[in-house]
């Protein structure tokens, strides 16, 4: 499914929390999140990512999430070391 975040450059993915479990759907390319697939409908409807894990106490790395369908590009180690603020 397109991002409506950023306009379909990105492609959002199923993924979910390793520190709890949490399913969550994410842009690949904007890092919107959303907690459920029926929300992603608007660009106003989504949480940054960092924001979104923030809550768990976590730092907003891909590393702390897994990617839940088979398509999904390997992980970039250049994003692990952005801040994601």
């Amino acid at each position: 499914m397109k991002c409506p975040r950023c306009d379909g450059q990105g492609v959002i993915r199923p993924a979910r929390i390793n520190a709890n479990g949490l399913a969550i759907w994410l842009c690949d390319e904007c890092d919107a999140v959303w907690s459920s697939p029926s929300e992603i409908s608007s660009k106003g409807n989504f949480v940054d990512f960092s924001h979104f894990v923030a809550r768990f106490g976590l730092k907003g790395l891909w590393s702390e999430i897994t990617i839940l369908d088979s398509h999904a590009p390997a992980a970039d180690p250049a994003r692990e070391s952005e801040g994601r603020e």
